[in-house]
């Protein structure tokens, strides 16, 4: 807390202050279009993959062999999915309980195997639900 009682430091301070400030002034203009320009590229983005989606809906909807076809994949992803939980748990529990006899290299790329078969995981897992969301709001077209 004594630094607070030394004069460089106050002037440092507003010194770094006035820069940013300064700093800030020139570059919104800059900041505001460049981002401006993200985000409107990133709603077109998610427009299109809206109406993509909405096309493979549709397309899922006129077509019992489609919808069957999805609902083997739904069913192909989460097993993969459950595959690679099962991976992930033998990986923690290797790393877990030979910790004293593994070589340190070891331990820490069991772990990175464990860390990346629980990311698949969660992506196959995630991936079969948009596909059986998918079919479910086509079989609500259909049916009406």
């Amino acid at each position: 807390m004594t630094f607070f009682a030394d004069p460089s430091w106050w002037v440092s301070v507003v010194v770094v202050g006035i820069a940013i400030n300064f700093f800030s002034s020139y570059s919104k203009e800059w900041t505001d279009t460049g981002l401006g320009k993200l985000s409107e590229k990133w709603r077109s983005s998610s427009d299109r993959r809206k109406q993509a989606q909405q096309r493979k809906i549709e397309e899922l909807a006129h077509s019992d062999y489609l919808r069957m076809k999805a609902m083997g994949t739904a069913t192909y992803v989460l097993i993969r999915g459950v595959s690679f939980q099962v991976l992930a748990l033998i990986a923690i529990y290797m790393s877990v309980s030979a910790e004293k006899m593994l070589a340190k290299e070891l331990f820490l790329g069991i772990g990175f195997v464990a860390i990346v078969c629980l990311s698949m995981s969660m992506a196959s897992v995630v991936t079969a639900a948009n596909i059986r969301k998918n079919i479910e709001s086509a079989d609500k077209i259909n049916r009406s």
